[in-house]
């Protein structure tokens, strides 16, 4: 939800948790993530989320962030269905690439996998200069924790946490891959859906 904070005179997002035990702790978690990812990210360069506040109203409770732009998944959309120009040339897609990867290698070191890139968590924050910045840290998990088994979306799942193999930060990359080539191609996933569910089987047996 867009609103406007007449403290700093910036218009805000406004993101109301619902008043579930599960999305409650899971957005706690995400605070505290963001907050240790802003506190070593101050000058605002990596291309992550940035948080401003959180607080709680009516027992719901409020995090207000940055105000970014349509998501990848949407704006592609948008951009193929219109038939206007087309946004995601060679040079754009080049700049979101490295946005992204800073993005990956900042989380990676310090030691966090995001667990769940994919186009809808990758956000527009200026059309014309082409940035971008990567939201949702909801799944995301410290190398040194228990690592859960189910984690990514399904296009953008990896191999090894199909078959249910132990997995690292390398997962991220393989999501970051999946989401360039739906970029460039229009395809949702790069593994034929055949594939997954072969994995899927072998996993299961």
């Amino acid at each position: 939800m867009q609103a406007h904070d007449l403290h700093t005179g910036m218009d805000v997002c406004v993101k109301i948790i619902k008043n579930n035990k599960d999305f409650f702790d899971q957005s706690l978690d995400e605070i505290k993530l963001l907050k240790y990812i802003n506190k070593h990210d101050p000058a605002d360069k990596y291309h992550i989320l940035h948080l401003y506040d959180y607080f709680y109203y009516r027992e719901h409770l409020l995090i207000v962030c940055e105000l970014l732009k349509e998501n990848m998944y949407e704006f592609h959309k948008f951009n193929r269905e219109s038939g206007g120009e087309v946004y995601f040339t060679m040079p754009r897609l080049q700049s979101i690439t490295i946005q992204c990867l800073e993005a990956l290698q900042f989380l990676h070191g310090l030691g966090l996998i995001h667990c769940d890139l994919k186009p809808e968590n990758i956000l527009v924050k200026s059309y014309s200069r082409c940035e971008v910045k990567v939201i949702d840290l909801g799944s995301s998990c410290f190398e040194t924790d228990h690592l859960c088994s189910y984690v990514q979306s399904r296009s953008y799942r990896a191999p090894e946490v199909i078959l249910r193999l132990a997995y690292d930060k390398k997962i991220d990359t393989w999501s970051l891959g999946c989401i360039l080539g739906e970029l460039c191609t229009g395809n949702v996933s790069a593994m034929h859906p055949y594939m997954l569910v072969t994995l899927d089987m072998r996993a299961i047996l």
